[in-house]
């Protein structure tokens, strides 16, 4: 005769099983919104300005974006590209700025659902690392640059 045993998952059991679940539906969701990119709507490409504090050290902020806060993005959200650049011609040479490159306007939508505001909770888990990297950025940027931005669609 067989004998079957029960276990009992403690409540924070459940809470790390029903976050993992969440991020694992949404990472499954998104490619549904993420567009080929010969669709008929171009790409999305967000550009944010970013203000040096005057007390920057800008070669621990360079360090720091290619160690850390550009590696961060490169894959983490499929649909999305994001880098900081260092401006090298024209007006704003030696400026940097945030940019980032959505598949889509869908893309776009579904992570930012509204103008201005933050991340869709269905895929706030999946962005969780790289946005955290903006506390960081904070340290090197004056208040408010990432909240001033630009977004251009590509007209195909």
């Amino acid at each position: 005769m067989r004998i079957q045993h029960r276990r009992n998952l403690g409540s924070s059991s459940w809470s790390v099983a029903l976050a993992g679940l969440a991020v694992m539906a949404a990472g499954t969701m998104l490619p549904t919104f993420a567009q080929p990119s010969r669709a008929r709507t171009g790409e999305v490409i967000a550009v944010r300005e970013l203000q040096l504090k005057a007390d920057a050290d800008v070669g621990q902020f360079e360090q720091f974006v290619r160690s850390s806060y550009n590696p961060a993005w490169e894959g983490a959200v499929p649909g999305v590209k994001a880098y900081i650049g260092k401006a090298d011609r024209g007006a704003q040479k030696g400026s940097y700025a945030l940019i980032i490159v959505f598949d889509g306007e869908k893309t776009r939508d579904a992570l930012f659902p509204k103008e201005g505001g933050g991340a869709s909770t269905a895929f706030a888990p999946m962005m969780e690392q790289p946005l955290a990297l903006n506390k960081a950025l904070d340290k090197f940027i004056e208040p408010g640059s990432l909240s001033v931005y630009t977004d251009y669609v590509v007209m195909r």
